[in-house]
């Protein structure tokens, strides 16, 4: 019924990188100098982790939306294993679709909404088999995440 791919990696110029390859420079360099080398290992991990991350990720998530299930890219989400959808919005622009999993570790999946996805249409579909939190809006985390193109 529904079909959308979007882009899951945000281009980043090369001041980003170099911005964040110094910002790590300094947290490891301040823990070797507080004696706290923990917090440069764990800069170091973290900075290790993301970009393993980043390098292995799929460039396009594909997704498909049916009366039986939500398919991202190759893993099934059935309706009657999802608690709650969101649409969350940005100056009246919808940018994901939020499903809250019934499940403890990893409860939650956004998936960005692209223009050719008819949002009422897709808000009508859904609510007619799950339940919606319309109350939800875009966190402080989520904000950071936009603006430092995580």
């Amino acid at each position: 019924m529904f079909h959308w791919i979007f882009a899951t990696r945000v281009e980043k110029s090369p001041t980003w990188y170099l911005l964040a390859i110094m910002v790590t420079l300094v947290i490891v360099i301040y823990g070797l100098v507080i004696q706290m080398y923990v917090m440069s290992i764990a800069a170091f991990l973290f900075v290790g982790v993301y970009m393993f991350i980043e390098n292995n990720s799929a460039p396009e998530v594909s997704v498909d939306v049916n009366e039986e299930w939500i398919q991202v890219a190759n893993t099934f989400y059935e309706f009657s294993k999802i608690a709650q959808f969101s649409i969350l919005s940005h100056s009246n622009t919808p940018i994901f679709l939020r499903l809250h999993l019934k499940k403890d570790v990893f409860s939650q999946i956004d998936l960005r909404l692209t223009p050719e996805v008819n949002v009422v249409e897709l808000r009508e579909f859904l609510l007619s088999f799950i339940e919606e939190n319309p109350d939800e809006e875009l966190s402080g985390s989520d904000y950071l995440t936009g603006i430092m193109r995580l």
